[in-house]
């Protein structure tokens, strides 16, 4: 018989409590919520007669003694329910029943009670074994991850690009882009990430004439393999983050850059320009470090120091002496779809150095004091991200800077702005259509020395398709109008079928 009201309750264990296998989380029960037995319902406080569930509760009292309620004298009915108190209060049940037939209690089991356990037992031996084949299942594909994973601690993924580009001069590449990124946990808190790459996407200015045009995930040569990424994240499991490192460490890596679908180099905009404000998530970057805080559910905020690495080992430079960009952005989420962000960065650039837009501007933006001057630049940007409905997504920044040449007297000031608009789930789930681009980073005001004369736009339209959960088709156009800020230069376009892998 007691075989019998075993089986019942596990057959209840299974039916309600997730699959023990796939269920991994740890619950704690406090000593202080300890559950203490209850010899009448009267005694809960947060029962009443009116409440659905009240006879249950008396019966299981009055009748078998095994009801328990927290030490406040509550019952907490409509509070989750952890494994550790399904099994207090599974026991102390088992328990009183054991009691009761021991005793030999005429009201344990009556004939009817005896025959309705036998049914449901029978009832539910079915769902037991095919639970029971599930678990087998499942523990032979567990023994063998566990015998053919890659590591406990280090998790490995790797991604690779494959794309033509195609210029409006008539020059026509294939090239890729190769990332195997190592994250190793050694308290369950931290991460340390390793990236290796090798790259031959070209910079296209060197056949447009422009660093207007260049893509979002050039930068290699030769496909040489090169520590791409080094840094270490610590969290305190609550509002704090820290991160600290010396080759990749990056402003984009700390600050919030908006809208996702966009600002990745593998599967998001195919221009560096669009992927974010470049005054404020550009600069000097590399080795340094970060925080990032939580000011509640809707704000957080966030500070770096980052410098030039190839300087910092230097010991004629060192982490303080080199190109470095410092400053903190507050982001806050007022709803569940808008996201809105203020940054502030200042960046020093030794002389011969000085890169004001980050290769996303022209020459004049670049290095508005033609190379005589080192130079420190207060930049200024403010971002939004709106998420309309499930169909459609739009976003932009405006950013400002203000730079000074150090030793000489002369300043500059420039603007940038961008705006991008998404439809989401065209033609399949996960599939976006983008259009998106701005004003490049203009040097509109330059004391003493020549300022850019005109304005250029960027416009890119791009469709990003996921062939699946691993393989993603970008292809991409976009046009550079009046390249370098001036009228009498040509537009220039180029296309783009980007292929990424993921692994």
């Amino acid at each position: 018989m007691l075989k019998k009201i075993r089986l019942f309750f596990l057959a209840i264990i299974t039916l309600i409590l997730p699959n023990p296998v796939l269920a991994q989380e740890t619950f704690v029960l406090d000593s202080s919520d300890s559950l203490n037995q209850v010899t009448n319902v009267s005694q809960l406080q947060d029962v009443q007669p009116g409440d659905w569930a009240y006879e249950a509760l008396r019966s299981l009292v009055e009748r078998y003694g095994c009801l328990a309620g927290y030490p406040d004298g509550t019952f907490r009915g409509n509070q989750a329910l952890t494994r550790y108190e399904f099994a207090a209060a599974l026991d102390t049940c088992l328990q009183q029943v054991e009691k009761l037939i021991d005793s030999e209690t005429a009201n344990l089991a009556k004939k009817e009670d005896l025959e309705t356990l036998s049914r449901l037992n029978q009832e539910f031996k079915t769902e037991l074994a095919t639970i029971g084949a599930r678990i087998g299942k499942l523990e032979k594909k567990t023994d063998f991850l566990e015998k053919h994973q890659f590591s406990t601690t280090t998790e490995l993924k790797g991604e690779v690009i494959f794309t033509p580009v195609f210029t409006d001069k008539g020059e026509a590449t294939l090239s890729d882009r190769v990332r195997i990124n190592l994250k190793t946990s050694f308290t369950g808190r931290d991460s340390l990430k390793v990236r290796l790459q090798a790259n031959n996407v070209p910079n296209l200015s060197g056949v447009t004439g422009t660093d207007m045009s260049r893509l979002s995930f050039d930068g290699g040569i030769n496909n040489n393999i090169t520590l791409n990424e080094l840094y270490y994240t610590w969290t305190d499991g609550g509002n704090l983050q820290l991160l600290i490192g010396s080759v990749g460490l990056d402003i984009d890596d700390i600050f919030s850059t908006g809208n996702p679908n966009l600002n990745s180099s593998g599967t998001g905009t195919v221009t560096r320009y669009n992927r974010y404000n470049p005054f404020t998530h550009r600069g000097a970057e590399g080795a340094g470090l970060g925080i990032k805080y939580k000011l509640g559910e809707e704000a957080d905020l966030r500070v770096i120091y980052l410098t030039d690495p190839s300087q910092t080992s230097n010991p004629n430079q060192g982490f303080f002496n080199s190109n470095f960009s410092t400053g903190l952005q507050l982001n806050y989420k007022p709803t569940k779809n808008l996201d809105l962000g203020v940054a502030y960065l200042h960046s020093y650039y030794n002389q011969g150095s000085v890169n004001l837009v980050s290769s996303t501007g022209s020459p004049i933006g670049k290095d508005t004091f033609q190379g005589k001057a080192a130079a420190s630049q207060h930049g200024f940007g403010l971002n939004a991200d709106w998420k309309i409905n499930n169909k459609f997504q739009a976003g932009g920044w405006v950013g400002y800077a203000l730079a000074n040449a150090q030793g000489i007297d002369s300043q500059a000031e420039l603007w940038n702005w961008n705006a991008h608009f998404s439809v989401l789930d065209v033609g399949k789930n996960g599939a976006i259509l983008s259009l998106a681009g701005g004003q490049l980073p203009r040097a509109g005001y330059v004391k003493g020395f020549p300022s850019d004369k005109d304005t250029s736009y960027l416009v890119e339209v791009q469709y990003k398709y996921p062939v699946n959960d691993n393989i993603t088709i970008t292809p991409g156009l976009y046009a550079i109008l009046n390249p370098n800020h001036n009228y009498s230069n040509d537009s220039v376009y180029v296309g783009v079928v980007r292929t990424t892998f993921n692994f």
